[in-house]
């Protein structure tokens, strides 16, 4: 670390899910003009405009005395839902499409949530129904439950139900898990209306969604001061909560992957560091 070693309170939550990995570092004096390593994980890095506003996020929560695991929890995963359904946060160009990416308004509309048990997903979920949409909930059997106290008015148990066969249209469908499979939502949704690919990675029904009326869109999540600070106020008001699924020590971090990998999981996997 080059300056002076001046940290009064260094606190590392380290997050992993889906292979988002997302670090929170608090109490460096003169934050903004920083140089740190990550240990072990990464070389030298400098602290530019997007990890200061994760930072006075990180703090913020601590304020809002909301505990270290849901703040890590919240970070990226509620920011990717709040992107791609509230306001993109950001102009800059769209690494993954030729044209930037525009929610949608979800007041009295329709939406299907897929994974929306997951990371991403259950906070999607959580804030289609803060928007005064109706939820359609795609999750396994066991995250019915859960599923309906966050908000879902169905929950479609995929385990035993094909979403596709048993939905039609639908305003919008945001797919947390994404992929090729997601070509198969778009017969659910009527001419109009929007399929959301968090994970874009593989989708090549491009001209099918032209034939159909289906705008199919996805973005680069990018840190936003405005959007990390009105998630803080929702998160404090109770408006959103987080799931926290399991927790890991850091001596178990291959645990933790091992976990994220078998998928189904339910919420946030934390892992933390001392």
């Amino acid at each position: 670390m080059t300056g002076r070693r001046a940290a009064v309170l260094v606190t590392f939550w380290l997050l992993f899910n889906g292979g988002v990995l997302s670090l929170v570092y608090l109490g460096a004096e003169n934050i903004s003009e920083q140089r740190f390593g990550f240990g072990d994980f990464a070389n030298t890095v400098d602290i530019g405009q997007g990890i200061f506003e994760w930072t006075l996020f990180a703090l913020l929560m601590l304020m809002l005395l909301i505990v270290p695991a849901q703040a890590a929890g919240a970070s990226m995963s509620l920011l990717t839902a709040a992107i791609f359904l509230v306001a993109r946060g950001h102009d800059e160009p769209n690494p993954l499409q030729p044209t930037l990416h525009h929610p949608v308004p979800l007041a009295g509309k329709t939406v299907l949530v897929n994974g929306a048990a997951g990371g991403v997903g259950h906070f999607a979920v959580q804030i289609v129904k803060w928007k005064g949409a109706r939820v359609i909930a795609v999750g396994s059997g066991k995250q019915q439950a859960l599923l309906r106290d966050l908000g879902a008015d169905e929950v479609i148990d995929y385990e035993t139900t094909a979403a596709e066969t048993v939905v039609r249209d639908v305003d919008l469908v945001i797919d947390a898990v994404g992929g090729p499979a997601a070509a198969r939502f778009l017969p659910v949704i009527k001419r109009g209306g929007a399929l959301f690919l968090v994970f874009p990675l593989g989708f090549a029904a491009a001209e099918e969604a032209q034939r159909r009326g289906v705008m199919v869109s996805t973005t680069q999540v990018r840190s936003s001061g405005a959007q990390l600070a009105e998630i803080a106020r929702l998160l404090d008001d109770g408006t959103i909560r987080v799931v926290i699924g399991s927790q890991f020590p850091l001596a178990e971090a291959g645990n933790a992957h091992e976990r994220a990998a078998q998928g189904g999981s339910q919420g946030k996997i934390v892992l933390k560091v001392a």
